[in-house]
């Protein structure tokens, strides 16, 4: 029992022991290796940087005269009408497709709304008990012979 406690005594000395010991091994790795001058490091940076930045500052090498900026906004403009060409021939599309599928939609709408009306007039005639009048026939003049005049014609 008397080994046991002396064992957990040792423990934490033994760890502080290693610590303390690699903190010196750290310590000692960056004393004994060489730190070399910065100045390679320094040079490579100039002799990247300038030739960079001439470079950069250069650009494409000639200067944009009248002609250059007349003949690159030709080029643009054709490019932009080429593309409103082809915006104008999807909108067209778009369109027709659009109108197509609303006309589809209008006639079964209309097909929708005469088959309700049908069976409203076989509702009302059931419960109504009779059939219902029959369409008035037009006449030459196009109005219906049945039909009654409106006060103050002849």
């Amino acid at each position: 029992m008397f080994s046991g406690a002396r064992a957990s005594m040792l423990r934490p000395s033994l760890r502080a022991a290693f610590r303390q010991h690699v903190r010196r091994g750290y310590a000692t790795v960056q004393e004994r290796v060489a730190t070399g001058s910065d100045r390679p490091w320094q040079l490579a940076a100039v002799g990247v940087t300038v030739p960079g930045l001439m470079y950069l500052r250069k650009g494409s090498g000639a200067p944009m005269t009248a002609e250059t900026a007349r003949d690159f906004a030709k080029q643009e403009v054709k490019r932009a009408e080429t593309v409103m060409m082809e915006a104008k021939g999807e909108v067209e599309s778009k369109m027709k497709e659009a109108k197509v599928e609303a006309e589809a939609k209008m006639k079964e709408a209309k097909v929708g709304v005469e088959s309700g009306v049908e069976s409203a007039k076989e509702t009302v005639e059931k419960v109504m008990g009779r059939s219902p009048p029959p369409p008035p026939s037009m006449s030459s003049s196009g109005a219906s012979s049945n039909a009654p005049t409106p006060p103050g014609s002849p």
